[in-house]
């Protein structure tokens, strides 16, 4: 397979739109982060690192010493996941525009994914009968 820009072309000839890659991803949702918090100052003081560090990742800086464009890692994307109480992977998924989830929502979340099944099981019931009222 041979890479041409954003193509890929596979045997035969046919183009098909490369897929993002992981560093994509986690750029896009640095961005969503950037939004969701305001700036880029606020999403730093969550994170607990500099204005310059956020900035620089945002702007995919050249690293000073390898010329290479700044890139979120693996230990910084949990160390974002975690401070922004996002479940653990959600910097590595894209999710096409939807906003970033409230600390409330994600508490919510959590709480469910920590009951059993039978209490999981009950509490979507409670939700499709208040989906079925609400139509």
């Amino acid at each position: 397979m041979e890479a041409l820009g954003e193509f890929h072309f596979v045997a035969g000839g046919s183009a098909m739109q490369a897929m993002p890659t992981v560093t994509d991803v986690r750029h896009v949702n640095l961005l969503a982060l950037i939004d969701h918090f305001g700036s880029i100052q606020a999403l730093a003081n969550v994170l607990d690192r500099s204005h310059s560090q956020i900035s620089q990742l945002k702007t995919r800086s050249a690293h000073s010493t390898s010329s290479k464009p700044r890139a979120i890692g693996d230990d910084l994307a949990r160390w974002i996941e975690l401070r922004c109480n996002l479940p653990r992977g959600w910097m590595d998924m894209p999710h096409d525009g939807r906003p970033v989830p409230s600390a409330a929502a994600m508490e919510i979340a959590n709480s469910f994914y920590d009951l059993d099944a039978q209490a999981q099981a009950a509490v979507r019931a409670i939700l499709e009968r208040l989906q079925a009222v609400k139509r």
